[in-house]
């Protein structure tokens, strides 16, 4: 038997076995989620006391502190217009900013409201927010590539790699089926990664 650190003498000799594994796992779940953290998350509840008074959070919704803390992106409307996005994007493998499908995605993404935008986001990112400077502050660049398959591309959703910010994106024969193909993506993508 391997000796272990910190979960108390039950583990230090004895062996892991299926049937002491849950009680295993939840003891190293509560020493990395729990007592590994608590000084540390202590000494920074301390900290933020002294500048904003934890109590009086309790006078804000999750949404209101999430406003005061992270700041609106519902202004951020500079990063959504089409000249930042050709500039902030990449294009390879097919594509070019002058591509008909990218100048499609351009136009639809310049219109979005804030709750797509928000959405397109997390697809393309896996989150919620641009970081500050927006598009153009992402590394690696959003890149789009021409997404090939057998078959119609106008049957074909639009499919991401969050991790690289590299999106795969059918060359769609309108601007209205991109833009119906893009929300269904969005819609659908944003909570697993079905359409990487």
């Amino acid at each position: 038997a391997q000796e272990s650190r910190g979960l108390g003498d039950v583990y230090k000799r004895q062996p892991l076995t299926i049937h002491n594994l849950t009680e295993y796992i939840d003891a190293v779940s509560r020493i990395i989620l729990k007592d590994g953290v608590q000084r540390q998350f202590k000494a920074f509840c301390d900290g933020f006391n002294l500048i904003f008074p934890l109590e009086t959070l309790n006078s804000f919704t999750v949404s209101e502190l999430d406003l005061v803390v992270c700041g609106s992106s519902e202004n951020q409307n500079e990063n959504w217009t089409k000249e930042i996005l050709l500039e902030s994007i990449r294009t390879e493998h097919g594509y070019t900013n002058t591509s008909r499908a990218v100048q499609y995605l351009v136009n639809v993404l310049s219109v979005l409201s804030n709750e797509h935008r928000r959405g397109f986001v997390r697809f393309v990112t896996g989150s919620p927010r641009l970081p500050i400077g927006g598009f153009k502050a992402l590394v690696p660049k959003l890149t789009i590539v021409r997404k090939k398959k057998l078959g119609q591309a106008d049957s074909f959703l639009p499919s991401v790699n969050t991790c690289f910010y590299y999106m795969k994106l059918p060359d769609y024969s309108s601007e209205d089926i991109l833009r119906d193909k893009l929300l269904q993506a969005i819609q659908h993508g944003q909570h697993g990664f079905s359409y990487t």
